[in-house]
């Protein structure tokens, strides 16, 4: 019996870091990656958007900067 599973993702995350990259060992070699969302690298991701007008980038900080403080609250409430 075999069963193959494979998740192939192309995608560009503005604002994304990558924290930690490790390349595994075992065969086959899997990568792993932790990316965090920056709200400062975010900010700049967005002001940098040509399609967006400058009404349409202040809405969209504005709603990403809300849900930071949000996420932050939730996370507390982790601890």
């Amino acid at each position: 019996s075999t069963d193959v599973s494979r998740q192939l993702t192309k995608q560009s995350l503005s604002g994304s870091r990558a924290k930690i990259v490790k390349l595994g060992t075992t065969s086959p070699q899997q990568l792993y990656a932790l990316v965090c969302l920056d709200p400062e690298a975010l900010g700049e991701a967005i002001d940098q958007m040509k399609v967006l007008d400058a009404k349409a980038r202040k809405a969209m900080k504005k709603r990403a900067k809300a849900e930071f403080k949000d996420m932050d609250k939730h996370l507390d409430k982790l601890e």
